[in-house]
């Protein structure tokens, strides 16, 4: 119910403006009456799929699942009978659709296919999720009359899977911000970054970038300005500037220097300068590097500042 509570106030009091203002979540017929097909989709990519992809750290999670086995082995479901069970598994299913109807209604079309920052839309999915997943195990294992222990086991592989893709992400996500640290660190030493404003940007260095995702402008503004103090420069991934609006031109970009959030208010819209190739540097942070990073950055300052410098390396091209 909450995001149809929002979704009122916001018509009412919230409207959006700006870039935004005319075609953001707009709910249609169509899409309403598609939700239902639609949602069979989200389930498959937003449940299958990351049940799926949670089993890649096979290795792992046979040495810990048994330690995630023995403390679950200490409790007892009390659920009294199949049919509770039941209910709780159609509930599940209920709360499932409800969690994604709100974004369906909207076209949010991309809920739950992993696609970069669209994962945002699946905030509340868990909830549902989580009861058709227990249950569901819960209601198979009575049908065909699984021993409580290897319901258990089965448990604790999930248990155990979920908890280090959780902590995969985290780390995904921390060696993405020390790879933005070492870009920002490359911009300070550069004349040619703090002598031009507008910059076209080849990433190299994808595989470092977390939930696969490519730097949008605004983040490339933020870390000019987190560089230099001001906001009067203006960095693109190079293809998403040749296709935006399809006129490959820096007027495209004219409206974005009105919203303070993408911080070009003092930008001045200049045709892009150079190109600039984001490149790996000497130092090439592996998963666990990177915690060693981490732990540098609590002991060590200086050998964190070094391997920040080193991880990516910057090659300009006039155009």
């Amino acid at each position: 119910m909450l995001p149809i509570i929002y979704w009122i106030l916001k018509q009412n009091f919230f409207q959006p403006s700006g870039l935004y203002g005319e075609t953001y979540n707009i709910v249609s017929l169509t899409n309403i009456m598609l939700s239902p097909i639609k949602t069979i989709g989200v389930f498959y990519s937003s449940f299958i799929i990351t049940i799926y992809d949670s089993f890649t750290y096979g290795t792992v999670i046979v040495i810990f699942a048994p330690l995630i086995y023995c403390i679950i082995n200490k409790w007892e479901d009390t659920t009294p009978i199949i049919v509770n069970k039941s209910i709780f598994l159609v509930l599940g299913i209920i709360a499932f659709f409800l969690s994604v109807f709100p974004y369906l209604a909207v076209g949010r079309d991309s809920l739950g296919y992993g696609a970069e920052w669209a994962n945002r839309d699946e905030l509340l999915i868990p909830f549902g999720a989580a009861f058709i997943l227990y249950y569901g195990i819960k209601v198979i294992a009575y049908e065909f009359e699984i021993n409580k222990k290897f319901q258990r086991l089965f448990y604790s592989i999930l248990i155990t899977a979920f908890i280090l893709c959780n902590f995969n992400n985290y780390v995904e996500f921390q060696r993405d911000w020390f790879k933005q640290l070492s870009i920002v660190e490359n911009f300070k030493s550069s004349d040619i970054i703090n002598n031009n404003t507008t910059f076209l940007f080849d990433d190299k260095t994808y595989k470092l970038n977390a939930i696969d995702r490519w730097y949008r402008f605004y983040e490339y503004s933020g870390l000019m300005k987190l560089a230099f103090g001001d906001d009067n420069r203006f960095g693109e991934n190079h293809k998403a500037f040749i296709t935006f609006g399809g006129r490959n031109t820096i007027q495209d970009y004219a409206i974005a220097t009105t919203v303070p959030n993408y911080n070009l208010s003092n930008y001045n819209l200049v045709s892009p300068q150079y190109k600039v190739t984001i490149k790996e540097g000497k130092y090439k942070p592996s998963l666990l590097g990177t915690l060693r990073t981490l732990i540098y950055k609590w002991f060590n300052n200086n050998k964190f500042h070094s391997r920040i410098e080193n991880i990516v390396s910057l090659e300009f091209q006039k155009l």
